[in-house]
């Protein structure tokens, strides 16, 4: 039997039972804990999704410069995208077996190299989408791999808060690097641009691994008593695992795979209207100045949403909780599909479209760490990430398809409120959590689940089946 999820506040309780008293128990957790989660926001803001807005600016210098089309410059850069998430799984394991600083340091370190080999390739097609790649690579093991795990592990009782900031380093630092990488773009070119990236990420996000970056002790201590199991003779028992269930145990239960499905396809939903904007609204009567202000309105309701999920979320008993926040996406797609020319209509419908964009990311990690625990976390976290970054990369290029053949993006946005309708159901089948956030006080005394603390809620919806790796030794 595992043990339950660890408090790392100072005192050693925190509760949710109130709103202020849930925001004033943030105060509680060490100063490790903050400073592990600025090194957190700073790896994702130079991560490759933090950096992806680069993308927009190095299009066409860089088809300019070697005489390539628009389209081969896009399919190259948007190719990590589709490719490079594929490590995930695998960095995740690495994380949950060495730890998060002894996979981020060298993984950063590869990542600034490079993005600095960027800048040094020649008119190579081949040798350009094979760096992007590599860097891309190194660069999500050294973030997305590493961040989920730390939070979760740093901030039990507030783990939806602490995702959703993560969430917001990545937003505020598109926002704030897009104008600097115009800039960069426009005065140095785009290889002189790759080569102050990469000397931003050595001096500002590698400081910040070494420094800051952390796990609590009990973390270390249960992976230092794992490693030396292994080495002591096969008689000697086995140390107390970390709460949850390993990889495999997970992957085979109908509730990962539908939390994969929901969230890929919501975020996709929004995704695809994003990237397809100025076609798809301008084909419903709207001016690209109206679009583009309806994206900012989109931006900004993201950031919403990444709070709000994680606030709402960590004081909820039940996984329903993130119906309103997916339900947005499916809404807004009606609104967008039902509006001609209507401005409020609009900014109705992509504010809707920029919660469900915003929340997914916060939801996603939230629901794997309640439901999974934080044995294999990150490995977990990994594979939902890279299948979830697939769908993400695919479905929109699908849309765009259907609209060529069919001449309007009408029948591609009924497909889209047709998943996002499905989405909508597979949250609300989504089964009551196999264990509970750690209570504050002393350990339960009630009927013990598989994780060691309390059985699931008596409100909980009866019938509903827990998953299959609850019910593992």
């Amino acid at each position: 039997m595992v043990h339950p999820e660890p408090d790392h506040s100072a005192g050693g309780t925190v509760t949710a039972a109130h709103p202020a008293a849930y925001l004033t128990a943030l105060r509680l957790y060490p100063a490790q804990a903050w400073k592990a989660a600025i090194a957190c926001a700073l790896a994702i803001a130079f991560s490759p999704a933090g950096l992806s807005v680069t993308t927009t600016f190095a299009i066409g210098p860089v088809s300019r410069d070697f005489g390539w089309s628009r389209s081969a410059t896009l399919t190259l850069f948007t190719l990590p995208l589709l490719i490079a998430p594929i490590v995930l799984p695998f960095g995740g394991r690495w994380v949950d077996r060495w730890g998060a600083r002894a996979v981020a340091l060298p993984s950063t370190v590869l990542y600034a190299v490079g993005t600095a080999a960027i800048s040094m390739v020649g008119r190579s097609q081949a040798q350009l989408g094979l760096v992007l790649v590599v860097s891309s690579a190194v660069g999500y093991v050294a973030s997305l791999a590493v961040v989920f795990k730390v939070i979760l592990s740093w901030f039990p009782r507030h783990r939806g808060v602490g995702f959703g900031m993560i969430g917001v380093a990545t937003s505020l630092g598109g926002t704030i690097l897009s104008p600097i990488c115009e800039l960069l773009f426009r005065t140095m070119g785009w290889r002189g641009t790759y080569l102050v990236l990469a000397l931003c990420v050595l001096v500002i996000a590698l400081p910040a691994q070494v420094f800051l970056l952390s796990e609590p002790a009990d973390v270390q201590q249960s992976r230092r008593d794992r490693s030396a199991a292994r080495q002591a003779p096969h008689d000697t028992p086995p140390p107390p695992p970390l709460p949850g269930v390993s990889l495999w145990a997970a992957v085979r239960t109908r509730t990962w795979m539908s939390i994969v499905v929901l969230l890929g396809l919501a975020a996709a939903g929004a995704m695809s209207v994003r990237l397809n904007a100025v076609a798809l609204l301008g084909e419903r009567a709207y001016t690209e100045t109206q679009v583009s202000l309806a994206l900012s309105t989109m931006f900004l309701a993201s950031i919403v949403g990444q709070l709000l999920a994680g606030f709402v979320l960590d004081r909820a008993r039940t996984p329903r909780a993130c119906l309103p926040f997916l339900g947005s996406v499916l809404v807004g797609l009606v609104i967008l599909t039902a509006s001609h020319g209507t401005v409020w209509t609009l900014f109705l419908g992509m504010a809707l479209l920029g919660v469900t964009m915003g929340s997914e990311s916060t939801i996603g990690p939230f629901l794997l760490g309640r439901y999974f625990g934080l044995r294999a976390f990150a490995q977990i976290q990994g594979l939902a990430l890279a299948l979830d970054m697939l769908m993400l990369g695919t479905i929109p290029v699908v849309v765009q398809a259907v609209k060529d053949q069919s001449g309007s993006f009408t029948p591609a946005l009924f497909g889209l409120i047709g998943a996002c309708a499905l989405v909508v159901v597979m949250a609300a089948l989504l089964p009551r959590y196999p264990i509970r956030g750690p209570e504050p006080g002393p350990p339960p005394h009630g009927p013990e689940t598989p994780y060691g603390g309390e059985a699931p809620d008596a409100e909980a919806p009866q019938g509903a089946e827990a998953p299959d790796a609850a019910r593992q030794p």
